[in-house]
């Protein structure tokens, strides 16, 4: 699978109450193929989830996945993320 690269707005911290819980990413975006659809994103490790936690400004990101997945009744799931600031 290809990576995907979406432009990530309206983004809002989620946690799961599983497994100690997660912190994974609601937002919205724009892909080409899909149109404006709801996105959520996961992080491959709880380290991963604490970096972003102590870096993020509350701005738009720019996600990078090479899993993720396209469900018209939830939107786009992208696992294993990689993020930067806008």
């Amino acid at each position: 699978m290809d990576n995907l690269q979406v432009l990530l707005s309206n983004v809002t911290i989620l946690r799961t109450g599983h497994d100690g819980g997660h912190l994974y990413l609601m937002g919205k975006t724009d892909v080409p193929a899909y149109g404006k659809t709801d996105a959520y994103c996961y992080f491959e490790s709880k380290i991963a989830e604490r970096e972003f936690e102590s870096n993020w400004n509350n701005s738009d990101l720019v996600i990078t996945s090479s899993r993720w997945e396209f469900n018209k009744g939830t939107g786009l799931s992208l696992h294993e993320i990689s993020w930067s600031l806008t």
